[in-house]
């Protein structure tokens, strides 16, 4: 079956909008550490960072005129350069002043005004940080105050230069009147009507006329109200500081830290795909889905109806192929290969088969313990590569029991293969009585490990040994090493099939592919895939 298509398709996946939601479900914990450290940053700012006071002056501005009650026409940012007055209100003269009052560098004081001018306005806002309500306080009033100061000085000494330039024109003009009436005595012994006596005349009149009118101008520019503005709100206690709404800052810093790590799950996601539906788990591999089990089923295996029907599902190749084994492969450990590979060997037992169950040594303990705790075999030896793993212990009633803790190796009458589909679907629930293990005759100490072939037990048995053991007569199923450590899995699914298990959350797409990219080489059979459900990583 060529899979390229379907290979791709998984790479380059659309996520919908469950998926989206789902993936940083699936990372609650980078989640969590993100918004926690986020958090934790927001309050140790509250607690080691010193809170920063903000105190406001308002000063509104008005143009200079000489009649105060009298304004230009025009907008408002038009007869005032607001632009030059924000230079004035920032120039070093303001700043030294304010330096001087605080008792805070120059450089600290540019760094902590600001002048606010809002756009078709008159209005400036100072704006003073300190260390203290007092200082903050201190340092926006005297800024305000300070550059009124300057403003009203500034305008002053352009008054003075005006005046004094008034006063030179008047002098002058003085001087050419005064000239032309000291010729008046000698004309006026003459004709008064004489075109001369006229002239002068004439000219000591347009004199006086043009020292009316710049005497006028200055007294104009003398009465001028020089005031550039006034302080309307003076900055006064109490003064908002940086640390208040500090119920806000963390619920923004925790809403920040869920964002982040929402971000960082998709990041995550993106280098480390992880397989989260049944439909990416066939896409990934292009397999048959032989079934999905439940994790409340993979950690309780009596009875488990999801490993019943997976066997179910493979019930038609163990039927036609009997005796080569069915082995349960994954890419990596911990991902529910040893708790599947126990529960079909214990699914194909239950309806009366022997069922041989092989490991490697890593995890032959854990499938023991497996097998015994699901109850489905009565305990009577267990014979791992033949020799005897369990203590044979007479009982009170003359007969010979195993350790409670072994796994039974009793063999049974062995029913068809072919029946086996029809047992696994009339299999009914047990009651708690018949799942305990059940006295047996005595058994002498050299047929241990051999039971009789016709032993009347109403159930099949497990027996667990080595992987590389194929006992006759019997299902076998193996329990593979992880394939990215390990070939014998690979090898041992020559023989007979394999059946992938992939983890919801923990399988990663590459190395699931990277699997069956293997399996395809070495020639290996497969049956089809089956999600396990784990904890979320």
């Amino acid at each position: 079956m060529d899979t390229t298509d379907a290979e791709a398709g998984g790479r380059s996946r659309v996520l919908g909008l469950a998926e989206l939601i789902h993936i940083p479900l699936s990372r609650w914990r980078t989640v969590v550490i993100a918004a926690s450290v986020v958090v934790l940053a927001a309050i140790a700012y509250l607690v080691l960072v010193p809170p920063t006071y903000t105190a406001t002056t308002v000063v509104v501005l008005r143009p200079v005129v000489t009649d105060p009650f009298s304004y230009p026409s025009g907008p408002a940012d038009r007869a005032i350069n607001m632009t030059a007055e924000n230079g004035i209100a920032t120039s070093s003269a303001v700043v030294d002043r304010v330096a001087e009052a605080t008792g805070r560098s120059p450089v600290g004081v540019r760094e902590s005004l600001e002048v606010e001018i809002p756009t078709g306005g008159q209005v400036m806002r100072f704006k003073f940080s300190g260390k203290s309500e007092e200082e903050a306080i201190r340092g926006a009033n005297i800024a305000a105050e300070t550059y009124l100061t300057v403003r009203e000085g500034i305008y002053e000494e352009q008054r003075a230069e005006l005046l004094k330039s008034y006063d030179s024109t008047i002098a002058s003009v003085t001087d050419q009147r005064n000239e032309a009436q000291d010729d008046l005595p000698r004309q006026l012994g003459q004709n008064v009507t004489s075109p001369s006596t006229q002239a002068i005349l004439d000219e000591v009149r347009a004199l006086n006329n043009q020292l009316a009118q710049l005497a006028e101008q200055r007294a104009k520019i003398a009465s001028a109200d020089l005031k550039p503005g006034v302080v309307t709100a003076f900055a006064r206690a109490p003064v908002p500081s940086s640390h208040d709404r500090a119920q806000m800052y963390l619920a923004g810093a925790l809403l920040g830290g869920l964002l982040i790590g929402a971000a960082a799950t998709y990041l995550l996601e993106t280098a480390d795909r992880r397989i989260r539906t049944i439909g990416q788990a066939v896409d990934a591999s292009g397999l048959p889905f032989l079934g999905m089990v439940r994790r409340a089923q993979l950690s309780r295996l009596r009875p488990a109806p999801d490993i019943r029907y997976v066997a179910l599902a493979v019930t038609s190749w163990v039927e036609a192929n009997p005796g080569r084994p069915i082995v349960v492969i994954s890419s990596r450990n911990h991902e529910g290969r040893p708790q599947l590979a126990a529960g079909l060997a214990i699914s194909f037992a239950s309806v009366g088969n022997a069922v041989y169950l092989g490991a490697t040594p890593a995890t032959m303990s854990d499938l023991k313990k497996l097998v015994a705790s699901a109850g489905r075999t009565p305990a009577a030896a267990v014979t791992v590569g033949g020799a005897v793993d369990g203590a044979v212990a007479p009982s009170q009633n003359g007969h010979q029991e195993a350790s409670p803790a072994s796994v039974a190796t009793v063999s049974a009458s062995v029913a068809g293969t072919s029946s086996i589909a029809k047992k696994l679907g009339r299999l009914s629930v047990r009651t708690a009585a018949k799942r305990q293990p059940e006295a047996l005759p005595a058994i002498a100490p050299a047929q241990v490990g051999t039971a009789a072939p016709n032993a009347p037990i109403p159930h099949g048995t497990v027996r667990v040994g080595p992987l590389e053991e194929r006992p006759e007569g019997a299902i076998v199923v193996l329990d593979a090493p992880p394939a990215e450590d390990d070939d014998r899995g690979l090898r041992a699914a020559r023989e007979g099939a394999a059946i992938v298990v992939v983890a919801r959350h923990r399988s990663r797409f590459a190395a699931v592919n990277r699997l069956l990219d293997r399996m395809r080489t070495a020639g290996v059979t497969a049956l089809g895939i089956v999600m396990v459900e784990t904890h979320r990583v």
